[in-house]
């Protein structure tokens, strides 16, 4: 094992956050992804799991939540970042910045660690894509999830896009781990604990 000198950087503990949502809530570890809108059963799901790595270590696996801890930070953060953002502009063609291309909606897909997923993807308001929006994603208290930018052009007129998302395709974030049961899928490459599935 490497030893950290001044000049490394300390590990990432990827478990500690964990820890915390097993005594204080799901907050934790969801708070952290913005472009993830978790379900209250999703919710339920994070604290399963966090339990459960509360009992490996106090059953002397520590290594082993850890290890599990960092492969869902993983996959959270790809699912968090995916399809980067969204390229479009302004009228007067100055570029809307920080417009997630997709948000990924997690539900409980009841099994051990298990999630639904469904991707949504960036649409303009007022854009032809634009159509019925109770189809569109919702967060937790059933508001649309919108993303509003504003700009402002030569003349100091503001202009405001807003963004909504509307359902992409669907999948499963499915733990593959130790105990972890049948998932009924197939997995291409390496999976760790968890592996996430089309």
């Amino acid at each position: 094992m490497e030893a950290i000198n001044e000049s490394s950087p300390a590990p990432i503990v990827y478990l500690n956050q964990w820890i915390s949502a097993a005594y204080s809530g799901a907050g934790s570890v969801t708070s952290q992804y913005t472009n993830l809108v978790f379900t209250p059963e999703a919710e339920s799901r994070v604290q399963q799991i966090a339990g459960w790595f509360v009992g490996l270590v106090h059953g002397g696996r520590k290594d082993l939540a850890e290890k599990a801890a960092e492969d869902i930070h993983r996959r959270f953060a790809y699912l968090n970042e995916y399809g980067g953002n969204v390229e479009s502009s302004f009228g007067d063609g100055s570029p809307v910045v920080g417009v997630p291309r997709y948000k990924v909606r997690l539900g409980d897909d009841r099994t051990f660690g298990g999630f639904t997923l469904g991707w949504y993807r960036a649409v303009r308001g007022g854009s032809e894509q634009d159509g019925d929006r109770r189809t569109f994603l919702r967060n937790r208290w059933d508001s649309l999830v919108d993303h509003p930018r504003w700009g402002q052009d030569a003349a100091g007129e503001r202009e405001m896009v807003n963004y909504y998302y509307g359902f992409d395709f669907h999948g499963g974030l499915a733990y593959h781990g130790p105990g972890g049961g049948e998932t009924f899928s197939v997995s291409l490459g390496d999976i760790y604990f968890w592996g996430i599935h089309t």
